[in-house]
């Protein structure tokens, strides 16, 4: 991080007040001492700005940000000459900013850096006004193992093609000729100087553009961005903790366990180790009593339906729960895959007696009455 200043200059004119007279003139400040409109100085090639002009107010010895002098050629950073001796008339103020150098190799790639996750980096000219096409490629970072995972390659959404021996080409994602999409991208694990396609991770890429304004014949301007998220995700708006577990069918019709661990009720869990083309089934073993009637229902199928629902069975009462697995993809978006786990009503109970609820059908058609205990 190398961090670039300037110095804001003012004098004092009788009957005008403070008059800029280097730097950038004042009136371009936001309330929070942030310059609204440009910059005074551009980045070189190859750099790019990790944050925006601020003001240095506590090197300053006065509360404002300034630092005063009778002339121009007696103004010291940071300090002031005393108000109550000498007859200040100019001032000056630093402004300053961070920047990052952009690491290109011979074989013209560009790093953008550590993403975090929530955050956003923007994309560094170069990468559009130079000649050569550039395409984007990413990878899970763990501190310490730098180079665990392989870049990131586009996949083919459907897994029939490599059943089947023959791989559709993806198209790349090129950064000078982006179009809305979703690509489906994986990272295989590096092991040595091998990677190993068994082992790996998988991110869902969004290329999304917002109309920002229209140019001189009315064409769109878009502003584009790119939104990485997991291909899969399931809340549990259930009022239980849950023990899960995603396995993927293989050739030979055996379960392999993706994932485990426990879904807190109202908390959504990412997963990025399944691959969302092939058979994926969900295991639930819910606590306070409920035991599943399935061992694992599928949840995402190749040639069919996912399941919709799972039974949960009491173990104190024998009473069946019908759970809803709702899905928010079809065939027109099969990704990202957002499963949603709930019941249309639960009743919950504390710091009271056992009590006994009864729901009772309303219409005379119909004289039904459904004791719960």
């Amino acid at each position: 991080i190398d961090k670039v200043e300037f110095f804001e200059i003012e004098k004092f004119v009788p009957d005008v007040g403070w008059v800029c007279c280097s730097g950038r003139p004042s009136n371009n400040e936001s309330a929070d001492g942030v310059l609204n409109e440009g910059t005074p100085l551009e980045s070189p090639c190859g750099w790019i700005w990790v944050d925006d002009w601020h003001l240095d107010k506590p090197s300053a010895d006065s509360t404002d940000g300034w630092a005063y002098a009778p002339d121009q050629e007696s103004l010291k950073w940071p300090n002031s000459y005393d108000a109550g001796i000498y007859v200040n008339n100019v001032r000056q103020r630093k402004w300053i900013r961070n920047r990052k150098q952009i690491i290109c190799d011979d074989q013209q790639h560009v790093s953008i850096g550590l993403v975090k996750p929530r955050d956003s980096v923007p994309l560094p000219l170069s990468c559009l006004t130079q000649a050569g096409p550039y395409v984007l490629q990413l990878r899970p970072l763990n501190l310490g193992v730098p180079d665990e995972y392989a870049w990131s390659k586009v996949m083919s959404k459907c897994v029939e093609f490599q059943v089947s021996g023959k791989h559709q080409e993806e198209s790349e994602i090129y950064v000078s000729d982006l179009e809305e999409s979703e690509k489906l991208l994986y990272c295989s694990q590096v092991e040595g100087n091998s990677s190993n396609d068994s082992h790996g991770i998988w991110f869902c890429l969004n290329v999304q553009a917002v109309e920002i304004a229209k140019d001189i014949r009315s064409d769109p301007i878009q502003d584009w961005s790119l939104v990485v998220r997991s291909p899969l995700s399931v809340t549990n708006y259930l009022p239980l903790r849950i023990e899960y577990s995603v396995l993927e069918r293989h050739s030979n019709d055996q379960l392999l366990a993706r994932a485990r661990g426990i879904f807190f009720p109202g908390k959504a869990v990412n997963f990025y180790c399944a691959d969302i083309r092939k058979a994926l089934f969900l295991s639930l073993l819910p606590q306070k009593g409920w035991v599943p009637m399935h061992q694992a229902v599928p949840i995402s199928q190749p040639s069919g339906m996912p399941s919709q629902t799972l039974h949960l069975r009491s173990s104190i009462s024998g009473r069946i729960v019908q759970v809803v697995l709702e899905q928010n993809h079809g065939k027109d978006q099969p990704m990202p895959k957002a499963i949603r786990i709930y019941v249309p009503y639960w009743f919950s109970v504390s710091r009271c007696p056992p009590v006994v609820f009864k729901l009772v059908d309303r219409d005379e058609r119909k004289a039904r009455k459904i004791s719960l205990p």
